[in-house]
């Protein structure tokens, strides 16, 4: 899984900062409420700056844009 191998290697990479996009959200029809929590699980772990592009189709429930929502995996 690409997140797990960014937090794994991310520091050995030399990489200082990072931007991505909700992954599969938008062409990949995935719902950025099961895609957030996961993205956030693993980028959380980053002493770095993240910054994640949601999608611009539709508007994403203010219920799913919380740190309580956003952080709920273990």
């Amino acid at each position: 899984m690409v997140l797990k191998w960014i937090q794994d290697n991310y520091k050995q990479q030399g990489i200082k900062s990072l931007a991505m996009s909700a992954l599969g959200c938008g062409l990949g029809n995935l719902q950025w409420q099961d895609v957030g929590p996961l993205m956030c699980k693993f980028l959380k772990e980053l002493d770095i700056q993240v910054c994640i592009y949601l999608p611009t189709d539709g508007k994403i429930a203010d219920e799913f844009m919380t740190k309580e929502f956003l952080l709920s995996l273990k």
